[in-house]
């Protein structure tokens, strides 16, 4: 199983308290990673399924599935 480490993680965008390199996304070019990307990949969701994309229903579309924004609201959190 492949590893995502805390060192890899991106988040804030270009903002002046941005983390990681690049821009924010799942994944992006530079291998760095939004708490979501790092969800998703610990779920299963290969890294190419992940790249470029901005949020988990971008992912879903690019994998023909219907992306259910309720799933966190039945209690998996």
């Amino acid at each position: 199983m492949e590893r995502t480490y805390l060192s890899k993680w991106s988040s804030g965008g270009d903002g002046h308290f941005s983390t990681g390199i690049g821009p924010t996304r799942m994944l992006n070019s530079e291998g760095y990673m939004c708490c979501l990307g790092q969800f998703a990949q610990q779920v299963g969701v290969k890294e190419q399924n992940l790249l470029g994309k901005t949020t988990p229903d971008h992912v879903a579309k690019h994998l023909d599935k219907i992306y259910d924004d309720n799933y966190f609201y039945k209690g998996f959190l």
